[in-house]
């Protein structure tokens, strides 16, 4: 949320609200999902592994009557079906033993057996799981017969991953997927720095990234996959206030101090780009030449002649003139005129003061044509609208000349009049107060 003049990069009126910060968490892991592939989860237990523990006997199998149950606590990786496999000693030529299977207290499925030649025989059912831990239950019907449990599998049934998803992971972790390093911890610093220095804009302080580096540690001991375990790091670094917020070391000393580096690099790709420095700028930063006059004029220039340029140009345009409410906010609710003012002609009304700042600042042009430009943008809906059939042919905006100056500048924006007025009638007090 912002507050204050209005513009959404003014730090001191910001503020994060629980919701927000939760919705962060939720980002986070839907982010990494689309990057990291964790092994398909394949788990077998033979029945003296599940709880309640029992003796087995000399064929592995427990015997279970009606109404008994064993457990077993499982921690799932993927959101995915997941088939559930469960091994009984065959039963006689008239039994037919009935039993249900439990997701976290609540049915599943039910598994029917049948008698058959082999020593033991088998039930399946599929199940969807989400990610987190579960505990899967094998319960006897109160109306079965008694059977012997041999084991229960658990077998992800996942399609392959994408193309582009395996590309993803590659460059995350330098490795195919189910690729586990020899030394999984120092790779797993190396990837961390990487990933880390990168989020948070700057080189890493001492110690700075050990908390990451416990988190790895606590979940490789657990015995998760190592995807898993740098999966549970990586998720910390993208909620950190590191690299949420745009964070400067304060300054101890009296008056004002430079910037650093990286801090500078950091503010200059933000506010021209919406987004954190690219390689060249962090380079210059690490470097530590980004202060220099002729240097940072050059990166200034630079980052204006991109197109990624166009960031600056429509937030600060749609901020400084609150023309981004346009169509939205401001718009009319009475539908006696909506079959002039239409979704289409609000999106050019906030479009045309962008087009005329873009070109004042690609050309050097002079502040005044704010208030005095002899020229605008239009499409031939847009003209058609302000009374100028003829100006335009086709809704690709063109740069038109306006010689009589009623359209030129700020006061001659569609844009700027919607705001400022009533539906069906001017305001020159609202008008004259902006």
């Amino acid at each position: 949320g912002s507050g204050g003049e209005g513009f959404d990069n003014n730090g001191e009126t910001l503020f994060l609200s629980p919701l927000l910060a939760e919705r962060y968490l939720e980002v986070a892991d839907q982010l990494l999902d689309e990057v990291i592939i964790t092994p398909p989860l394949s788990r077998a237990f033979v029945a003296k592994d599940l709880l309640p523990g029992r003796e087995a006997d000399e064929n592995d199998s427990i015997e279970m009557r009606p109404g008994e149950a064993v457990t077993r606590k499982i921690s799932v990786f993927n959101e995915s079906d997941y088939r559930l496999r469960v091994w009984i000693r065959s039963p006689g030529v008239d039994d037919e033993p009935h039993a249900d299977i439990l997701v976290n207290g609540s049915p599943a499925g039910e598994l029917n057996f049948k008698w058959s030649l082999a020593k033991a025989t088998n039930q399946a059912e599929t199940i969807p799981l989400g990610r987190g831990p579960h505990e899967i239950s094998f319960a006897i019907n109160d109306e079965s017969i008694p059977l012997r449990l041999v084991s229960l599998d658990i077998e992800q049934q996942q399609a392959d991953p994408s193309p582009a998803r395996q590309a993803a992971h590659y460059r995350l972790f330098g490795r195919e997927p189910g690729e586990s390093p020899l030394a999984p911890r120092r790779a797993a610093k190396q990837l961390l720095e990487r990933f880390a220095t990168r989020a948070y804009r700057r080189p890493l302080a001492e110690g700075e990234l050990d908390p990451f580096l416990s988190l790895f540690d606590r979940s490789a001991e657990r015995g998760d996959p190592y995807e898993e375990s740098i999966r549970l790091a990586l998720k910390a670094v993208l909620v950190s206030p590191e690299f949420l917020f745009r964070t400067e070391a304060p300054h101890d000393g009296e008056g004002p101090q430079p910037l650093s580096s990286h801090e500078l690099a950091t503010r200059l790709s933000y506010f021209l780009w919406g987004t954190m420095p690219d390689a060249e700028l962090m380079h210059l930063a690490a470097a530590d030449r980004l202060q220099e006059d002729e240097i940072l004029l050059d990166q200034v220039d630079r980052l204006l002649d991109h197109p990624r340029s166009r960031f600056f140009v429509s937030s600060f345009i749609g901020q400084w003139l609150g023309t981004k409410d346009v169509g939205g906010r401001v718009a009319p609710t009475l539908n006696e005129i909506q079959h002039f003012y239409t979704p289409q002609i609000a999106a050019d009304m906030r479009e045309e003061p962008i087009l005329l700042f873009q070109r004042m600042l690609n050309e050097d042009r002079s502040l005044l044509e704010f208030l005095n430009a002899d020229y605008t943008y239009l499409t031939e809906r847009l003209a058609q609208h302000y009374g100028m059939p003829d100006a335009v042919q086709g809704n690709q905006f063109q740069l038109v000349s306006t010689p009589n100056g009623r359209r030129g500048g700020l006061l001659g924006l569609g844009a700027v009049q919607a705001m400022n007025a009533g539906y069906k009638r001017t305001s020159p007090v609202l008008r004259g107060v902006w």
